[in-house]
């Protein structure tokens, strides 16, 4: 749930029904709406209502081109966008157009798919000028056209991929007169855990509600994170102690596989202490290719992956923090390793005589 520098969020929220589908679940409670004018004045009066932010949607049927998405997700959360939004985000355009009565005029929808996740999960990549249909809450198929692809980069709208200008809100959901479905805000109240008990007593008061505040949001987060974050660090212990085993037994089969090769620059006329050189030489090259691949490609995936998961919102906005212990930890074994390994070769190596090897090449 994403706040947006708001203490409260206060959502619609239905009962869970095998026999009756999402949308249809949405559409009964959003006709006798309870986000309405008195529940915000109740608000206003108990806790002095600041800076409320309102999204207005409806749940509906979505089936792209060709069907792509009947299997698996054809029922998509629709926002309605006013005409002062889409007039002073026109910088979030990619392509087609945000002109509010263009898009009244011919039913067009705007999609929003920066996180890929229409794409992946809908099988459909957005393409101005597409149709796409909609189904009414009379069950009715209303054809709409793709009019632009957008990228918002604003978190009131993260975890929404279909918007239309509020106009259409009615004609899909004819019975409706009241499409709030989110309401954010914050309080005059400067006893945030008083504030809480208010909020949560008032919404209580209604089956149809639900609310989070940032101090239970907060709680639930750090706790879900540290769960993930134990997972995380599971995974990268294991690929780490993986890597360095790997790495240990590449050295060893290594030179177990060259004495022929140690015999011949022996024969030619190569000296112990050179051997021995060579070996720590060939060490420090895995030690410094590994270093490499690590700052480079590591760093890149690294902060790919926080990129991602900021711009799909699951964790919120997410930055990119090198992990300087982990990383040097990492790197002391492999030092420790290095140094282990030619320590361990030039032991054996200078263990041999010059007939062994050459007995070894027979």
């Amino acid at each position: 749930m994403l706040f947006r520098s708001r203490d409260f969020v206060v959502y619609l929220s239905t009962d869970e029904d095998l026999l009756t589908s999402w949308d249809m679940a949405q559409d009964k409670l959003q006709r006798n709406n309870p986000l309405n004018q008195d529940f915000v004045a109740k608000l206003k009066e108990k806790v002095m209502l600041r800076d409320l932010v309102s999204i207005k949607s409806c749940v509906s049927n979505l089936f792209f081109p060709g069907n792509v998405n009947v299997e698996d997700t054809p029922t998509y959360e629709i926002v309605g966008l006013s005409r002062e939004y889409l007039e002073s985000h026109q910088d979030a355009l990619l392509s087609g157009t945000l002109d509010y009565d263009k898009l009244v005029e011919q039913r067009g929808i705007i999609i929003d798919d920066d996180g890929d996740m229409v794409k992946i999960y809908g099988h459909y990549e957005a393409v101005v000028g597409d149709s796409v249909q909609i189904e009414t809450d009379e069950g009715e198929k209303l054809p709409f056209q793709v009019m632009a692809t957008v990228d918002w980069q604003d978190r009131l709208y993260g975890g929404y991929y279909i918007f239309v200008p509020e106009d259409l809100l009615p004609v899909l959901k004819v019975h409706t007169t009241n499409f709030n479905s989110v309401l954010r805000f914050n309080t005059g109240l400067e006893d945030r855990l008083q504030a809480d008990d208010i909020v949560y007593e008032i919404c209580g008061e209604n089956p149809g509600l639900a609310v989070t505040g940032i101090v239970e949001a907060v709680s639930f987060f750090e706790h879900g994170l540290k769960i993930y974050e134990k997972i995380f660090y599971a995974i990268v212990v294991f690929t780490g102690v993986f890597a360095l085993l790997n790495l240990s037994n590449t050295l060893l089969t290594s030179l177990a596989a060259r004495q022929q090769e140690f015999g011949m620059l022996r024969a030619v006329g190569l000296s112990e202490q050179q051997l021995s050189e060579l070996l720590r030489a060939e060490s420090f090259h895995y030690v410094l290719t590994t270093v490499t691949i690590t700052l480079t490609i590591g760093t890149a995936m690294g902060y790919i992956l926080c990129l991602r998961f900021s711009r799909v919102g699951l964790f919120g906005e997410m930055e990119y923090t090198f992990p300087l212990l982990p990383v040097l930890i990492f790197f002391a074994a492999l030092a420790v390793i290095a140094w282990g390994y030619s320590v361990l070769a030039v032991r054996y190596c200078q263990k041999r005589s010059l007939s062994e090897y050459v007995k070894g090449m027979e």
